[in-house]
């Protein structure tokens, strides 16, 4: 027996854009949304640390993105309010989502 697979593909409708993460306070980066991908690229120098279910960022309660780190979902992907704080200094996030 033999199986043959197909990929279908879909156009992307992604949209790009970049923001800036403050080391003052945790704050939204990126609002709840229906997405079936995202990227997060730290495009700045500092560390960011992002929570990806509303919840206040920190250290030591979020995820670390080293400066020129990235976090791809593109299968199980949050849908959920994204917020963020930057180590010392405010630091640029690009975020592709479709």
């Amino acid at each position: 027996m033999r199986v043959i697979a197909h990929n279908v593909p879909y156009t992307f409708g992604g949209a790009q854009s970049v923001v800036d993460v403050s080391s003052a306070a945790s704050g939204e980066v990126l609002a709840a949304g229906v997405r079936k991908y995202l990227l997060l690229q730290n495009i700045g120098s500092n560390n960011i640390y992002l929570t990806f279910d509303g919840d206040t960022a920190s250290s030591t309660t979020g995820f670390k993105v080293v400066a020129g780190g990235s976090i791809e979902f593109a299968t199980a992907v949050p849908n959920g309010q994204i917020n963020g704080i930057a180590d010392t200094a405010t630091t640029k996030l690009a975020i592709l989502q479709g």
